[in-house]
Formats: structure tokens, C-alpha cells, sequence
């Protein structure tokens, strides 16, 4: 789009953040001018393109706080404020039913929906499939049930085989994986591994002493670097907390946070998100730890993320979406922020900051 294209060459990095804060915040753009925030600049060009972008002040004051922000932030191409809005209003709707479910003693209820692959939250809708990882894990186990049904109907090999064969025994359906596993063709090399794999998955048990035997061949397989065959024993055994701490330990992070989302319960499932979110801001990729955190109601850790990495400007629209919904941030958290605000528009005659938090 020409006017976003005109609009940007206008800004630099600060007024891009005033001009963000100036339409997200209404206590702003009611009370202080935008040429007030934006200093020196002339802002008169700058309102005719906002105008031709379609962001009017009748538009804005029609929505509610993150609905304005999310339509702010597409305007303006603001991809890092769009997902982290999408995921912040989807997340804090199933916290607020969540909430209203227990108060209302529908805590059981919910526990049973959510270990019987029902959607717990229907009248809720759901995130686009593109957030992937991201997803809830009704609608995650979903779809990766869909993607394994996709490679099962195109499979024309043995590997290809083997690896839908894999991801049915971790996502609990051993019916399927028993039959693909007596498909092998009996002049195939493996085929009799396969039909004592096939026994082992259709007549394993949950005593005390199979457990123990099938663990132990387990972290034998793991600790001889035969990974997955080890991982897909403790699946079989409901030790899917393990399996990923061991895949995690060799490394293999996408793989554990995909197996914690598929099978584990929504606190395991939070334990291993939070040590990735973790190794992710090791890694220098906190973009990802950030939405990470919010799928996970981590809103605070999400906060000092945009704190660490200079972004107030968004650590403000986040904090103030959770004072919106009840959601408390720690004292400590917001003076600090506070502080980044002051230093990042201590050029405006305005006290921005006491404005921001009048509310």
C-alpha cells in the first residue's frame, strides 16, 4: 500500500513508537495533541495518511482496548503487536471461562473435556492453525492428528511408513500403529522386529514391573542415541514428561515442545513450554519466547522480554490489555516500566507516563 509505504519513510524508530502509543491509547489521543508526542515534526501529512488508512477517531473509540489495538497494528504493519494481541485476546478468553468454570464448580468438567480430546472452550473461536505451537492443545493434538492422517494417506514407503507409525504411537493411537506395523511385508528385513514391536504396543500393560522393564529399555535405547525408539517406549508407558526431558537434553527442543503439546496435561505440557521460553531467550530469539509466554499465561515474563529488548511502547500495550482483564503484573515490573517510558519520550513537554497509568 503507497500511503503505508509514504507513511513510513516519515518516521523514525521514535516517532514510529509515539505515533503506535498516540492511536492504541486513548487517554492520549483524547487529551494530547499527536505533535505533542512526536516533537518537532509536522504531523498535519501525517493525519491525512492516517485518515486515508482508514484509522478515524469514530473507528477507534467504537472498539474495545484490544480489538483497537489489533486493527492499529495491522494499519500500521505492526506484525510483532498483531500476533501478540491475537494471542493475548484468544488466551485471556479461555482464561476468564476457565476461571468462570471453576467458580461455577465446572472445575471436573473441564478436566474431563480436556482428557477426552473435546474442545473444552467450543464458544470460544479458535486461532488460525498458523500459530502452530502456539495453539491450545485441543485444537494442537487436532491438527497434528490431521497431519498424521495427511502423511498416512500418502505414504509410499517404508521410511515414510515407519514415521507415521512413530507419530501414531506417541499421539496414542496404537490401533492404527499395530495394523501399519503388520503391514510389513514379510520379505522385508525388519519385518520381525515390526510384528514384535506390533505385540509389544497391542499387549503392554501398566503394572508396576512392565514399567519398570519398559523404562529401563527405554533409557537404554535413549542413552545409546537410539532417541526416538526409546521416546516411543515411554510414550507407551504414560511417561511423556520424561521423553521430553530427554529430548531436551540431546538438544532437541522443537521435537519435545511439539511431543508436550501433543500428549502431555496442560500443567506438564506449561512446565516444558516455560524451559523452552527459557532456552529461546538463550538463544537470542525472543520474539518467539515472547508469544510463547502468552500461550502459556506467562503475561509477566512476557513484559520484561519487551522490557530487555527496549520495546516499552509494547510492554505498555500488554500491561495495559491485562489491567483491562484483571490480569496483575508486579508492582516492580510496571515502575520499571515506567522508567523505560519516561527515558524513551523524555523529549515531550507532555507528562506521557503519568497519563498512561491515570487509568
Amino acid at each position: 500500500m503507497a500511503e503505508h509505504v509514504e507513511l513510513f519513510c516519515l518516521l523514525n524508530k521514535h516517532n514510529y513508537d509515539g505515533l503506535l502509543l498516540h492511536l492504541c491509547a486513548p487517554q492520549l489521543y483524547r487529551t494530547v495533541p499527536l505533535d505533542a508526542i512526536l516533537g518537532n515534526m509536522s504531523t498535519a501529512h501525517l493525519q491525512d495518511k492516517l485518515s486515508q488508512l482508514g484509522l478515524d477517531e469514530q473507528l477507534l473509540n467504537s472498539m474495545d482496548l484490544v480489538d483497537r489495538y489489533i486493527l492499529v497494528a495491522s494499519v500500521l504493519k505492526e506484525v510483532k503487536l498483531v500476533n501478540l494481541m491475537i494471542l493475548f485476546k484468544y488466551y485471556t478468553s479461555v482464561h476468564v471461562r476457565q476461571h468462570n468454570l471453576e467458580y461455577s464448580g465446572g472445575a471436573t468438567e473441564y478436566l474431563h473435556l480436556s482428557n477426552k480430546r473435546l474442545n473444552p472452550h467450543p464458544s470460544i473461536p479458535p486461532l488460525e492453525t498458523c500459530y502452530d505451537v502456539l495453539l491450545d492443545p485441543y485444537h494442537y493434538q487436532k491438527l497434528e492428528l490431521e497431519r498424521t492422517a495427511l502423511h498416512e494417506s500418502k505414504r509410499g514407503d517404508y521410511k515414510h511408513t515407519q514415521y507415521v507409525i512413530q507419530r501414531l504411537i506417541l499421539l496414542g493411537e496404537t490401533d492404527r500403529a499395530v495394523q501399519l506395523l503388520l503391514e510389513t511385508n514379510i520379505s522385508n528385513d525388519n519385518y520381525y522386529s515390526d510384528a514384535i514391536k506390533a505385540c509389544l504396543v497391542s499387549t503392554i500393560r501398566s503394572t508396576s514391573a512392565a514399567q519398570s522393564t519398559i523404562k529401563l529399555v527405554a533409557t537404554n535405547l535413549i542413552a545409546n542415541e537410539r532417541v526416538w525408539e526409546g521416546v516411543q517406549l515411554l510414550c507407551l508407558i504414560s511417561k511423556g514428561l520424561d521423553a521430553c526431558k530427554y529430548l531436551t537434553s540431546y538438544g532437541q527442543w522443537q521435537d519435545a515442545v511439539w511431543l508436550a503439546k501433543s500428549i502431555l496435561s496442560e500443567t506438564e505440557s506449561v512446565d516444558v513450554l516455560k524451559k523452552w521460553c527459557h532456552h529461546l531467550t538463550t538463544l537470542g530469539d525472543w520474539y518467539s519466547a515472547l508469544l510463547a509466554y502468552i500461550s502459556i499465561g506467562h503475561f509477566e515474563s512476557a513484559v520484561e522480554i519487551l522490557l530487555d529488548k527496549q520495546e516499552p511502547v509494547l510492554g505498555w500495550l500488554l500491561v495495559n490489555s491485562c489491567d483491562e482483564y484483571d490480569i496483575q503484573i508486579d508492582r516492580q515490573v510496571k515502575e520499571r516500566l515506567k522508567r523505560a517510558l519516561r527515558e524513551t519520550f523524555e523529549c515531550c513537554d507532555t507528562d506521557l507516563v503519568s497519563l498512561l497509568f491515570s487509568i
